[in-house]
Order: structure tokens, then sequence, then C-alpha cells
């Protein structure tokens, strides 16, 4: 009797364990090769209907055709966003110019899970007053080929925007003028991480240090064995992904930073805290810097909250573009 008590505590440990480990090894697969996101209806509006909203679409692939990129330019009047925004910013008494014309180029960056065409609204917006954009699938996301992502911390992945930008201008023949890079959540993580010399950088709803991420993340379902579950599956993942997780630490790519930067997070993210975001923007060494909360913003949300986000974006952009 006793023999078949332990034998069915053994069994029902075993499973437990067994469990468990099979969802630390998802995670950790989870964490570097996202599932992919296909393309919904209001991205299939955008690009069939780019002019409705004020853009004429592009579509390229860069650095040897890993790296598939949609440019964004001014069509011959832009949309309702765009002239929301345009009104916006001359109620604050920025000098816009005339639409059409160029002052400056963006490249956007999307979040974990999303892909290029996710950031359309946001450079309908941009493109309104004044930027051409370009929009690049980042590893493992939409219709990269590449099957890993790094976070941005892998050289390759640090160089990406400014290669984008450099394959776009030559490709479209345009002349060298200000840039300025736009980052949300893992996005962020790129802007941070990217090498070159960018004018200004924007950071929405990004975090710090992904291994303190991961640790906060699995205490809430691990409880007090989130540490350990949070090693394993970044272990697994660097593993799996070929790089080493301690490596993702934008706070310490961001205290090299020196062009102006602004960082946005909404005050009621379940995903990335506050806090989170505040180490991120208190490490950053650049001269002229700004903390933005958005109030009731979330995760997924903080774009399209009642705060003229957008307007205070374009701002920085304009004055330090």
């Amino acid at each position: 009797m006793r023999k078949r008590l332990w034998l069915w505590v053994l069994s029902v440990l075993g499973l437990f364990l067994l469990g468990i480990g099979l969802v630390i090894w998802r995670a950790a697969d989870q964490l570097v090769s996202p599932p992919r996101r296909d393309l919904l209806a209001y991205h299939r509006d955008w690009l069939n209907y780019p002019e409705s909203h004020g853009m004429t679409l592009s579509f390229f692939a860069a650095q040897g055709g890993e790296v598939p990129v949609i440019l964004c330019q001014p069509a011959d009047k832009p949309a309702e966003r765009g002239e929301i925004l345009r009104e916006q910013l001359a109620e604050r008494g920025i000098d816009l110019p005339a639409y059409g014309e160029i002052r400056g180029t963006l490249v956007l960056l999307h979040g974990r899970k999303g892909r290029k065409e996710d950031l359309l609204p946001v450079a309908e917006r941009f493109v309104a007053v004044g930027y051409r954009c370009l929009l690049p699938d980042l590893p493992a996301h939409g219709e990269s080929p590449l099957r890993r992502v790094r976070f941005g911390a892998d050289p390759q992945e640090a160089a990406l925007p400014m290669a984008v930008l450099q394959e776009a201008q030559e490709r479209f023949h345009w002349e060298f003028g200000p840039k300025g890079l736009w980052g949300m959540s893992m996005g962020g993580a790129f802007a941070i991480h990217a090498m070159g010399q960018w004018e200004a950088r924007i950071v929405v709803a990004s975090f710090a240090d992904l291994e303190e991420v991961a640790e906060e993340f699995c205490r809430k379902w691990a409880g007090p064995a989130g540490p350990l579950a949070s090693h394993l599956a970044l272990s697994l993942a660097s593993m799996r992904g070929d790089f080493d997780y301690r490596s993702v630490k934008p706070r310490e790519s961001a205290r090299r930073i020196k062009s102006p930067t602004l960082v946005a997070h909404g005050t009621e993210d379940e995903l990335l805290s506050l806090a989170e975001g505040m180490r991120l923007y208190r490490a950053v060494g650049a001269p002229q810097k700004r903390w933005l909360a958005v109030p009731d913003g979330g995760h997924d949300d903080v774009l399209i909250t009642p705060m003229e986000l957008y307007a205070e974006m374009a701002m920085w952009y304009a004055t330090h573009l």
C-alpha cells in the first residue's frame, strides 16, 4: 500500500514537473520566435487605399532581402488624422511646413508580436507634419525571413535601423537630412540599442532590462519559484536564439545616448510597469531628455488615450530634428 502511494506521489510530481518544463520551454521559444500575426482588416485598408490616409506607399527589402520595409510619404492632401495633428501643433505655436514638404525621415519600430503594418496609423500622423517614415519588419516578425529576434542587442540588429535608412536613401535618391527613431515596446529596445547618429529618439512603453521584466512576469504565475523559472526560460531562449539574454539591457545602452530622447509610458501599463519605464528614462544619458507619463494608458492602447500624445511626440521631433 505504501509503495503504491509513493508511486502515485512520484507520478503526480513527475507530471507536474513535466508540465512546468513544457511551459518554460514554450515560453523560451516564444520569447525569441513569437507567433506571427496575419494582416488585419485595418492593415489592408491602409495598404489598399493609402491615399485616403494621406500617404503613398513603396515597398522594398533591405539587408539582402532579410528586412521587408514600407516607405510612407505624403500624398496630395492629409487625411483626417493628419489634419487634426496639424491643427494641434498650430495651436501650440509650431511652425509647420506646407503639406507634402519633407523636413526629415523617421524609422518606426514595432513591438513584439507586431508587424510593420501596425505602425501605418502612426506613420499617417507623422507624414502629415513633414516626415517620411520607414517601417521595417523586425526579425522573426511579419514577413521577415529571420526566425529569431534578440531584442536589438545583437550587433546586426543594432545596425538594422541605420541600414534600412541608408538603403532607402540610396534606392530613392534622397539627400541626407535629419533622421529620428521611434520605437514601441520591443521596438523601443531596438531604438535604444540602435547604432549610428540619430538627431532624436522617442521610446514608447519599453523596458530597461529583459531579465528584470521576465522575473517580474514569472513571479505572477510561479510565485517564489518565479526567479528560477525566469532564469530557466531566459537561458533556454538564449540557447535557441544564440544570444546572451544578459546583454538585453537597454538601460546600459541608454547611458551612451547623447541625442534628445523622449520616453513615454502609460500609467496603467499591465505588461511593463510604469516604474520599469522610469528606470529606462533615468538611464538615458542625453542632456536633453523628457519623461512623459500617459494617464490611463495601457500597454496596447497607450497611443489612443485622450492625451494628445501624437502632438507631444511631433513637437519633440519638430524641436530637435
